[in-house]
């Protein structure tokens, strides 16, 4: 149940920052990127660890409520929790 939290947590986190960059930046188109332990939510991939969880972008006409719903159900099947779990 404490790794549900945290990726809850995680996601709030990840979406609240995502928000923030869409509203100053209404034309940049943001995308899901996972590796172990880890997700964010980028224009371009952070580095090469991540890979693209999802090609659907994520979208700007989004608020945070569906924003979330989209994160949790595209990290759902990838690796996204630390390796020493």
């Amino acid at each position: 149940m404490e790794h549900i939290n945290q990726i809850i947590t995680l996601t709030e986190k990840r979406v609240d920052e995502w928000f923030n960059k869409q509203c100053n930046n209404t034309f940049g188109a943001y995308y899901l990127y996972h590796r172990i332990g880890d997700f964010t939510i980028s224009e371009e991939l952070p580095d090469n660890r991540y890979a693209l969880t999802c090609g659907q972008r994520i979208s700007p006409m989004w608020n945070k409520h569906q924003a979330k719903s989209f994160v949790i159900d595209m990290t759902r099947n990838v690796p996204i929790l630390p390796l020493e779990v």
